[in-house]
Order: C-alpha cells, then structure tokens, then sequence
C-alpha cells in the first residue's frame, strides 16, 4: 500500500488538480487502491482534496485543488 501510496503522489505531483479517473489511469493502479491511497495521502496532510463528487480535483495543496475544481465545474456548463 505504501508502494501505491508513492506512486500516486508522484502522479498529483506533477499535476495541477486530477479527478480519481485521472490519477487511476496515470498511475496504472486499480480504482480500490488508488481511492485507498487517496485517503492516506489526505489523511496525513500530503495530498488535498477540492470540491466533491464528480468534481472533486486532487492537488498539493487546497488552494489548487479548489480551482482545479472549480475549473471542472465551470467546464461542465
């Protein structure tokens, strides 16, 4: 799980804000164990989550991941 846990950071890293379908298809990892991850990296301040449900973005920090949701939202209308 730690191995997952990496992988994902390194994949939100190098990014500006990744739905859960992003960061399963860029990592290569299975929805259970990314979702799973996710909530470790979050858990222990690493990673942050902005907006929710279908928007919900994924960033390094909060202020990113509220616009990177924020930008979904705005796209969806």
């Amino acid at each position: 799980r730690a191995e997952a846990s990496e992988r994902i950071a390194r994949v939100v890293e190098g990014a500006s804000g990744l739905s859960v379908g992003e960061i399963e298809r860029r990592s290569g990892l299975p929805r259970g164990v990314v979702l799973s991850s996710l909530k470790a990296l979050k858990e222990q301040g690493r990673l942050f989550m902005g907006g929710t449900k279908r928007f919900a973005r994924y960033a390094l920090t909060q202020a990113v991941a509220d616009q990177a949701s924020a930008d979904s939202w705005c796209a969806s209308m």
